[in-house]
């Protein structure tokens, strides 16, 4: 692939000094309950409903079986995904997890909440509003639970949450999350809940339980350590070098990272089943997305967050409603800035009204200009400046580092291998101008109100994780 040289306009230096980051079948009946006056706080048919959010750390849409994988990863998801709503495209705000969960919890772009660097202190301002403030103040029961140690209380994403669980990354393990889960559905209460679960798996390193390792690596072999042990987040610091890495190292990395997801959805089959039997099932609304993606060598390179490609930003969405309405869509644009929004109203809650997502609702009623037809995702990281805009099948990628550009259709190339950019300049350029837009800083945090206390234990789990760009001090 040749990428496009481009001039880029003399306003994307603003990117790299606010270091932003990223960016109708189905669904007409999402609202059909949903008045305007709803979205307002009127009595909507799900006002009142519980809200538990799924997400799923580094899981890629294409390798759930809803989605088109081949290998039994995901038969508790698919079977939710039959039950619900599916957004095919579905984009997280960036290719790697603080600014995507920060995106998700308050509906602004990384540009607007700057929770950009791994390190433990840039956290998320308490001036921010998050759907768990929202909701706990509308009379919600809150709960949080992460593995992940980007997402904790000493990073700022507790906020509005009466109870935060930070578990101690994949040694706790993925049952562990559901029991977590489960203490707290398990909690006797007259008032709504909310209840957020972030999953670490699968993100590497790779470690499946040994039965489902088996399973899924089955006759494959490696001669690489590195591979053998899962240790993708290692792979880029030169102990395997990718060009010694051959289609049975990748296929076997694959496989470990498959076995992951599968340990995963065992966990939410088990806090589905639990639902259902004590019939909360029948009263709250399940969202599952994940965080971001990963890569397997689909452009150069493993792991996730130095590319915006499909295979580091494309997430599923899936939606299952109390009263069982179901479909598939296929065309729609949605990021997890439209997370927040939605949920408010469908829950018939306000919101605050400096929010950039939209509500997949209000959209699909043809009110805010009506369908999605572009999606913002971006990356700022380790010296690395990259963002992506997509507009119905047209994809522009720009390596802001590296002064190139890239168009992709993605209808005709959805592997993005064929750049097309030099064909297009006056579109290159109208999607530059649209990112610049849609991501230009309101008023909102300064890069200070978002920096707090180092914890050096946190940063220590982070390098175990493979964020080797932290480095931790010794006390």
């Amino acid at each position: 692939m040749q990428a496009s040289d481009s001039i880029l306009p003399p306003d994307m230096t603003r990117i790299t000094q606010v270091r932003p980051g990223p960016v109708g079948v189905l669904l007409l009946g999402l609202l059909s309950g949903l008045s305007c006056a709803d979205s307002e706080g009127g009595g909507g048919a799900l006002e009142g409903a519980n809200l538990v959010l799924v997400v799923i750390d580094t899981l890629r849409a294409d390798h759930l079986g809803t989605y088109g994988h081949d290998s039994p990863t995901s038969p508790r998801i698919d079977e939710l995904a039959e039950q619900s709503l599916v957004f095919d495209c579905m984009y997280s705000q960036a290719p790697w997890t603080k600014p995507s969960i920060a995106s998700l919890f308050t509906s602004l772009q990384p540009s607007q909440h700057r929770v950009v660097e791994e390190g433990t202190d840039n956290q998320l301002s308490e001036s921010l509003i998050t759907l768990a403030e929202v909701l706990s103040e509308a009379g919600y029961r809150t709960c949080g639970v992460s593995q992940n140690p980007h997402i904790q209380s000493t990073t700022g994403f507790a906020q509005g949450f009466g109870e935060f669980i930070g578990l101690s990354g994949q040694e706790s393990g993925a049952n562990s999350m559901f029991e977590a889960g489960r203490d707290f559905l398990d909690q006797e209460s007259e008032e709504p809940f909310f209840l957020y679960l972030h999953f670490l798996d699968p993100h590497g390193p790779y470690a499946p339980p040994p039965k489902l390792r088996e399973k899924f690596v089955g006759n494959l072999e490696t001669t690489k350590r590195r591979v053998a042990s899962g240790r993708v987040g290692m792979m880029l610091d030169g102990e395997v070098m990718l060009q010694e890495f051959g289609k049975g190292d990748l296929a076997y990395l694959e496989a470990l990272y498959d076995a992951e997801i599968r340990w995963v959805d065992n966990a939410v089959g088990r806090l589905l089943d639990h639902m259902e039997a004590k019939g909360l099932d029948e009263n709250t609304v399940v969202i599952l997305t994940a965080d971001h993606g990963e890569e397997f060598l689909d452009h150069g390179t493993v792991k996730h967050g130095y590319h915006v490609y499909e295979e580091s930003v494309h997430v599923p969405l899936i939606i299952r409603m109390p009263d069982g309405r179901v479909g598939r869509d296929s065309t729609t644009l949605v990021q997890h800035i439209d997370l927040m929004p939605t949920a408010l109203e469908l829950l018939s809650l306000e919101g605050p009204s400096e929010l950039q997502g939209r509500s997949l609702g209000a959209a699909l009623e043809g009110e805010g200009g009506g369908p999605r037809e572009v999606v913002l995702t971006g990356s700022s990281w380790r010296g690395i400046e990259r963002f992506a805009v997509r507009r119905g099948e047209w994809k522009l990628v720009c390596h802001v580092d590296e002064s190139r550009t890239e168009l992709f259709h993605l209808g005709d190339d959805p592997g993005e291998q064929s750049d097309v950019a030099a064909e297009h300049p006056g579109l290159v350029q109208e999607l530059m101008t649209v990112y610049l837009e849609g991501t230009r800083p309101i008023a909102g945090v300064t890069p200070e109100d978002a920096m707090g206390t180092r914890d050096l234990e946190l940063e220590r789990r982070l390098q175990a994780i493979g964020y080797t760009g932290v480095e931790a001090e010794d006390e």
